[in-house]
């Protein structure tokens, strides 16, 4: 056996960096190439930001798109959560903002009550006193007409409601020609069977979307990725996504700390397409796009982009005999429950650690009891669903939301018996 002095070689070997390329952070040369040549693509939560933002905002993020417009693509699932979540988007920007400014009215108030007290304790001139409160109640004012104003909104429900508001008819031109198909039957039902087995396996991505009722909101997320992994095999090019995605099942952490896309999602993209994958959310986009394209964005838009609120992981599951109940009511009551739930899920997220922390509080429950929110969703045709909505500290100390529904009640002499309440086990799958 004659030796090699210089070493040995390794037959197929690989190098770590082919092996293991989502441990490893792209060059900029790849960066570069993803935001000039590569097939960029956003999800719904993305895309519903145009809806987040101001005005001024808005028209910056959709210059950066039209920047890049040659590329754009759109999968069919991201576009049929866009369309869906559209009215509830536009529903918590404006409670949100009517809600922020009713709090900081309260505060205002209470500084007027906090000197009226004061001055009963250490004796301060009535005149003065009045001088001081007349001072805060004229302040009061000027901040409440300045709040009132910056968060005025150009768009109304009713417009949304309709699909005649400004932002879907941009939306509509911008992606014209450039959204994909849906997924043929046999495809749809290879990919809820994929899903299933991902979400058995918690292998990303959709692991963590909602469990039990309708089988193809529970592979939403795998469905898009499926579809983008399509898209991006035909053409070949690297996959820029834009998401604000948060969830696990989605994104890498370390000590909570986002570092880029799960690496099991970049090594299949890989894998099966051949180019790689770099994950942005909207504020890292504006921020890079500045840099790659030269396209003008300012920095009170990057602020807003990073000052929207961040929203807290909200996750549906239904009992197994509620599972079973929903299959077997009629379509437009099915639609109506989950749409019920999508609403209540929007409007969750929506809510700031604060607000959720004061929720529970609230209801009087202390610290270690089981935070417990319950709800009634009623359908149509006089059925209902017994909902409750739980609170759980993660290992990070971040919080996240689950929708349980817990009972479904069926009308006065349906099929299934008088004012019956089913699906009230847990389903401990």
């Amino acid at each position: 056996m004659t030796r090699n002095p210089e070493g040995i070689e390794i037959a197929e070997g690989s190098s770590p960096r082919e092996l293991f390329p989502g441990y490893y952070s792209l060059s900029n040369e790849q960066r570069t190439q993803a935001f000039r040549e590569g097939l960029v693509s956003l999800d719904a939560n993305a895309l519903l930001d145009l809806y987040r933002f101001t005005p001024k905002a808005r028209e910056e993020f959709l210059g950066v798109l039209r920047a890049m417009r040659p590329r754009l693509f759109l999968t069919h699932q991201a576009a049929l959560e866009f369309h869906r979540n559209r009215p509830g988007v536009v529903d918590d920007r404006l409670d949100a903002a009517s809600k922020e400014n009713v709090e900081i009215s309260k505060s205002l108030s209470q500084v007027a009550a906090r000197i009226s007290g004061f001055a009963k304790r250490y004796q301060i001139a009535e005149s003065q006193r009045d001088r001081l409160i007349e001072r805060v109640n004229e302040l009061a004012a000027t901040i409440e007409e300045v709040l009132r104003d910056a968060s005025a909104y150009d768009l109304s429900r009713d417009e949304v409601r309709a699909g005649k508001d400004t932002v879907v008819q941009i939306v509509d031109e911008l992606f014209s020609k450039r959204v994909g198909p849906p997924l043929s039957d046999v495809e749809q039902k290879a990919a809820s069977e994929e899903a299933a087995r991902r979400k058995r396996e918690r292998i990303p991505p959709g692991y963590m979307d909602e469990k039990g009722g309708d089988p193809h909101r529970q592979a939403g997320d795998y469905i898009l990725w499926r579809q983008l992994l399509n898209e991006a095999k035909a053409h070949g090019r690297p996959v820029l996504l834009i998401s604000n995605e948060e969830k696990d099942d989605w994104v890498y952490k370390h000590k909570g700390e986002i570092r880029g896309p799960r690496p099991e999602l970049v090594l299949e993209m890989m894998q099966e397409s051949g180019v790689f994958l770099y994950l942005l959310n909207v504020p890292g986009m504006l921020v890079n796009a500045r840099t790659y394209l030269g396209t003008s964005v300012s920095d009170s838009t990057l602020i807003e982009a990073e000052s929207l609120p961040e929203q807290l992981a909200v996750h549906i599951r239904f009992t197994k005999l509620a599972s079973d109940i929903l299959k077997r009511l009629p379509p437009i009551s099915q639609e109506a429950l989950l749409s019920a739930l999508n609403h209540l899920q929007m409007q969750l997220r929506g809510e700031t650690d604060r607000q959720l922390t004061q929720m529970i509080q609230d209801l009087g429950v202390q610290e270690g009891e089981l935070r417990q929110i319950p709800y009634r969703v009623s359908l149509i045709n006089g059925a209902w669903a017994d909902v409750a909505v739980t609170v759980i500290s993660t290992e990070d100390a971040n919080r996240e939301v689950e929708i349980l529904v817990k009972k479904i009640h069926l009308p006065r002499g349906s099929a299934r018996g008088k004012n019956r309440a089913l699906g009230a086990q847990a389903d401990d799958s």
